[in-house]
């Protein structure tokens, strides 16, 4: 992943991303994080600064890594847009450990295998 210059705007748009992926609304994530709902408005749209412990409190309320917030979307990869699907498969994936990814990558290839030669016969 790769670091964003502004990153109090990435920040902001990361949050709000992850937000709205897990399904919450500002004012749930605001209580989970332990900040003011309009505080963390101000953080997603990047006109408010926040300090590290407000950053590890966000990441902590969405499940993630504060890492993860500082870095670009993940719904790009060399200028291509994920589907829906692929980003759902990515945000489950990525908080497991190795060997986990490796299992479920060799279990969809397979099933992926099946389902084509099913299709040829």
């Amino acid at each position: 992943m790769k670091l964003q210059k502004n990153v109090y705007a990435v920040i902001g748009k990361r949050t709000k991303q992850e937000r709205n992926r897990i399904g919450l609304t500002q004012e749930e994530l605001a209580e989970k994080a332990r900040i003011h709902p309009s505080f963390l408005g101000q953080i997603e749209r990047g006109t408010k600064k926040a300090s590290i412990v407000t950053i590890h409190r966000i990441a902590s309320a969405l499940g993630i890594s504060e890492e993860h917030l500082f870095c670009e979307d993940t719904s790009t990869q060399k200028g291509k847009k994920l589907s829906e699907y692929q980003e759902k498969v990515l945000s489950l994936m990525e908080h497991l450990p190795v060997n986990e990814q490796k299992f479920l990558y060799k279990t969809t290839k397979e099933l992926y295998n099946n389902t084509r030669l099913s299709e040829r016969n």
